[in-house]
């Protein structure tokens, strides 16, 4: 999910909070770059000098309306969900096949994603994408079981990717780490490029399974 960043709610004429919020740009029902417009703002105190705001966007695409729920004070909010929830991307069928626990992995690192959780989203994909990798080495390139299993993912990289696949895993593999990291090294690359680059070593998995598992044969 991609947000636009805007200082201060303002409803009807009325000011609900003056912080600034995220603004979602796709929608969470087609999925399509939104310039999503507020047709509702309700603002509810729960807690001492905390509401919860409850704002209601309308797709410019699709015309759909969604929710986006907020929690804070005038000064500082915090996106707490969209309703309804986007759902994440599902991997082709030959990625589920070859690796169910990095399927498995990959969807939980995609809900931390949507909910801009990104240093949780890296480290989830770089653990997902060990797994890509080393079902791959053994269902596709049957490497020796003991082999694969004691490699690390850096190894395991060297020594089962090949051509580009191997340096955009490796970026995959060193910024993963980084976010793991009390101080990170390269905070200049932001969470797309690192996503941009996960994406292409699936695809280059995915193609090699399809290849390797053709639906007919001679």
């Amino acid at each position: 999910m991609k947000y636009k960043t805007i200082r201060g709610l303002y409803y009807e004429g009325r000011s609900l909070f003056d912080a600034p919020y995220s603004k979602p740009l796709i929608c969470p029902h087609c999925g399509i770059h939104t310039d999503s417009s507020i047709t509702d703002a309700r603002d509810f105190n729960y807690a001492e000098n905390e509401y919860a705001y409850v704002v209601n966007f309308k797709c410019t695409s699709c015309n759909k309306s969604f929710l986006g729920i907020y929690v804070g004070n005038r000064h500082e909010v915090r996106l707490e969900t969209i309703i309804p929830v986007a759902e994440e991307k599902p991997l082709p069928d030959s990625l589920q096949n070859l690796s169910p626990k990095g399927a498995r992995i990959h969807a939980q690192a995609c809900r931390a994603e949507l909910r801009e959780d990104y240093e949780l989203a890296m480290t989830g994909f770089r653990s997902a994408l060990e797994s890509f990798i080393k079902d791959y080495a053994l269902k596709i390139k049957n490497a020796p079981y003991n082999d694969v299993v004691s490699k690390s993912l850096g190894k395991a990289i060297e020594t089962y990717l090949e051509d580009d696949a191997l340096s955009s895993a490796d970026v995959v593999r060193i910024l993963g780490n980084d976010a793991t990291h009390y101080i990170s090294e390269h905070n200049d690359i932001n969470f797309d490029t690192f996503k941009l680059y996960y994406d292409w070593v699936l695809q280059y998995i995915d193609l090699r399974y399809q290849i390797a598992n053709p639906p007919v044969r001679r």
